[in-house]
């Protein structure tokens, strides 16, 4: 792949009006002071195809917040977006990413969003072109570990690196911080390590237990646990669940001779029993209102009742009657009020034997439901402490213990509602025996009624304490239960029953452990298989490589006798070696930062030229900024020609140092080469400029001077812009080296005394040039009354440049 044409749109230095950038050319050269915008091309590249930048990867790890939006133009507005056209096996695409939200970005082919892959490119970690002087020793100043991860992915062997990485990673954090439920099954386990320590069977197993990590394996620990459960309870039980139940029944006996707490104990369905007992009891309380209820109806159907015998007569009599004629008498004494009077007499008995009926049914279903009533408060247990189970509870506590006090209140509140309760339906339900009887007898209704409604009332208050203290009970048990469970479950015996049990009872905690710790045993041994795999890769790999790093270093240090010898791959790390006159020593600590660059740039190129990568270009940052002039000067005359010739790239430098350019470009006339200029930084980005050859530079010139106004004072500026052109190239064309550095950023008049030194030339081309460049100074053009030359001034002082330019061959 080349470049052809870079757009940079609001995307680090360069804002929204930056204009697209020509990279049609074999070697693109950028010049400019430090803090406009040179980094900014190389990042946006970058970005462009990996999506990130190692910079800002480096910036995240110290601080992300800080680094945050650093990829967009603090002044846009709109998108940012880096895009360039490329050349691509054979064709040619356009391709962009854009930033989004969260700083995330898409990608798009030929205008429509697509990945790279799209058209076969794969950028990866093995291959990255982008080498900036900034990093160019984080291979070398790293831990071991780190250099060996970076080596390895410029091998191409990141993928496994990664795989190591993630494991390592993922074991760490399991191992840091396991899951919640490891966490809670620890704890759980280890709650019981005291019993087990004191059981033969379960001793070993109890030091395990307590170690840190908890070293648990469920096929052993429960085959452990089932025989100390079969010691314990003498049995022998063949799997966990049997032997749970043995030890159950084994605790219950021992327990029970401790404290039996069969009488004061709620039952296990304690909540639907009492459900049942309200239910009835409600029902109870309703028939009592409705036997009153009878019992009135009664009453007052019998005074208008007679006497059976006699109103069976009646019934006859009226039977035989006929018209008005008394069947007794046969006169007509049986009118009709007299009949109607003893019909009235009829009905009104029947009504006072209704009525009977309904009070003995309603007697019946009031004695069922005291008979129930009496059976669901049996139903609910808790029958009470015997005097000899008070005083072995008491004598469990010790004296003035709170717990034991409050439980004694509430469970005597209990016993005496209950006995209380139980009283009152024993007499309902005798008073129910002869209330049939009764009723019917005048002296006794009476009290009969009051009996009845005073049950009620009774009742009504009972029942409501009867709630409150059952309710008040079994809150209070629940509490009082923990305490006396763990006087009981001191003894010594139940202490291993419960130890054991517990343990059994948690054998899913067990299994869990044994699983997580097995993981852990798995992931290491995977992380070891992989280790290996990237050492005999890396040794590989570094045995073909390691030549090609070696070869581009001699490179940049003809004939030294001290320098970088070789790389040595290990477990987990890798080691830098350097020879001093044939003497082996650590590379990182004893080379000289040159040596250190030389070496790290060295390594970069190893990565950028293989033989995989998509790439046809390099972009270098600055890659000579802390080399000598030596140094620097193999990496020109040498390295450069070597990534052109040897490995056909594209090769795109930036640097502060305009001779650097200078140098590149005048050792590379003959190649497809651009020099830009980084002029000056405005708020919209940077100014670039591109350096064109003399020849274009003049013709610019001439054809400017014969326009306007606007177009003559270009002229007069490129002749200074020319004029400075002139006097560096001549210098480096006579004496074949840069212009020094300290003219590196002279303006025309500081570097007339170096065109005078060049050997040559004549005291007429001084004078003359001295004469072009005082009239072409910009500061002229801020001189009261001032005015922009025309044509003919201007003319002659092209003259001059263009005969000098064709006198020495530029």
């Amino acid at each position: 792949m080349r470049l052809r044409e870079l757009s940079i749109h609001n995307f680090r230095g360069f804002g929204s009006s930056s204009s697209p950038i020509n990279f049609d050319g074999d070697l693109l050269l950028f010049f400019g002071p430090n803090g406009f915008g040179k980094t900014s091309i190389s990042e946006a590249i970058e970005w462009l195809f990996y999506g990130s930048t190692k910079r800002r990867e480096r910036g995240d790890k110290n601080s992300k917040r800080e680094h945050a939006d650093s990829y967009k133009n603090v002044h846009a507005i709109d998108d940012v977006y880096v895009e360039a056209t490329v050349s691509y096996q054979g064709n040619d695409y356009k391709l962009r990413r854009k930033l989004e939200a969260n700083e995330t970005s898409i990608t798009f082919v030929d205008g429509i969003p697509a990945l790279f892959a799209s058209i076969g490119l794969s950028p990866v970690e093995a291959v990255y072109p982008i080498i900036a002087q900034n990093g160019l020793q984080s291979i070398i100043h790293s831990s071991p570990k780190d250099r060996r991860d970076a080596v390895c992915a410029a091998l191409g062997l990141d993928e496994l690196v990664d795989l190591k990485s993630s494991l390592e990673s993922a074991r760490s954090s399991l191992q840091r911080t396991p899951p919640n439920t490891v966490i809670l099954a620890r704890k759980e386990l280890s709650g019981f390590v005291s019993g087990l320590a004191q059981i033969d069977e379960t001793r070993d197993l109890a030091k395990r237990w307590q170690q840190s990590p908890m070293q648990v394996s469920s096929t052993t620990d429960i085959k452990t646990l089932l025989a100390a459960a079969n010691a314990l309870s003498k049995t022998q039980s063949p799997d966990v669940e049997n032997a749970l139940i043995a030890l159950r029944t084994k605790r219950q006996s021992i327990a029970n001779n401790v404290l039996n707490t069969s009488t004061v104990k709620p039952l296990q369905n304690y909540e639907q029993s009492f459900s049942q007992y309200r239910d009835t009891a409600s029902k109870l309380q309703v028939e009592l209102l409705n036997t009153i209820g009878k019992i009135q109806e009664v009453l007052k159907a019998s005074v208008k009742a007679f006497n059976i015998a006699l109103l069976n007569f009646w019934r006859m009599g009226l039977g035989f009657a006929s018209d008005e004629i008394c069947p007794l008498c046969e006169q007509d004494t049986l009118t009709k009020s007299k009949q109607e009077e003893l019909n009235g007499r009829i009905k009104a008995s029947s009504e006072a034997t209704a009525a009977h009926s309904a009070l003995n049914s309603s007697i019946s279903s009031l004695s069922t439901l005291t008979t129930r009533l009496i059976s669901d408060i049996g139903r609910l247990g808790i029958n009470g402490l015997t005097p000899d189970e008070r005083t072995k509870l008491v004598s469990l506590f010790p004296s003035q213990s709170l717990a034991l006090q409050d439980f004694l209140i509430v469970h005597d509140d209990w016993v005496n509602a209950k006995s209380t309760i139980n009283s009152l339906l024993e007499q309902i339900t005798n008073s129910l025996t002869d209330l049939a009887v009764a009723v019917t007898d005048p002296q006794r209704v009476l009290t009969v009624v009051e009996s009845l409604n005073s049950f009620n009332l009774q009742f009504e208050t009972t029942s409501s304490t009867v709630n409150t203290a059952y309710k008040t009970y079994i809150n209070s048990w629940l509490q009082f239960d923990l305490v006396l469970q763990e006087i009981i479950a001191s003894d010594t015996e139940i202490a291993k029953i419960d130890s054991v049990g517990k343990s059994l009872k948690n054998i899913n905690y067990i299994k869990l452990i044994t699983r997580y710790n097995q993981l852990l045993v798995d992931t290491q041994n995977i992380i070891r298989q992989v280790e290996s795999k990237i050492l005999a890769e890396q040794t590989s790999l570094l045995d073909e490589r390691g030549t090609i790093v070696k070869d581009l270093y001699d490179r940049l240090n003809i004939g030294a006798q001290v320098g970088f010898h070789k790389m040595e791959p290990g477990n987990d790390n890798l080691k830098l070696h350097a020879s001093s006159f044939g003497k082996i020593m650590h590379a990182a600590s004893m080379l000289s930062e040159c040596q250190l660059n030389c070496l790290g740039l060295a390594t970069f190129l190893m990565r950028a030229n293989s033989n995989v990568s998509p790439f046809g270009f390099i972009v270098l940052d600055d890659p000579v900024q802390s080399m000598d002039d030596a140094h620097a000067e193999s990496f020109m005359s040498d390295i450069v020609p070597h990534l052109l010739d040897d490995h056909n790239k594209q090769v795109i430098i930036l640097s502060h140092a305009k001779k650097i350019s200078e140098r590149l470009n005048a050792l590379n006339q003959h190649r497809s080469t651009r020099v830009y200029h980084f002029e000056k930084y405005e708020q919209t980005g940077p100014i670039l400029t591109e350096q064109v050859e003399m020849a274009q530079k003049l013709s610019q010139i001439k054809d400017a001077m014969k326009g306007n106004e606007d177009n003559r004072k270009f002229a007069v500026d490129r002749i200074r812009v020319l004029a400075e052109a002139l006097i560096r190239r001549l210098y480096e064309k006579v004496n074949s080296a840069p212009v020094p550095s300290t003219l590196d950023t002279s303006s025309a008049k500081p570097l007339l005394a170096l065109f005078q030194s060049i050997p040559g030339t004549t005291q007429q081309e001084h004078a003359g040039l001295k004469d072009t460049i005082s009239f072409a100074d910009p500061a002229h053009h801020t001189q009261v009354g001032y005015a922009t030359p025309v044509q003919q001034q201007i003319s002659p002082h092209v003259s001059r440049l263009e005969t000098m330019i064709k006198k020495y061959d530029l």
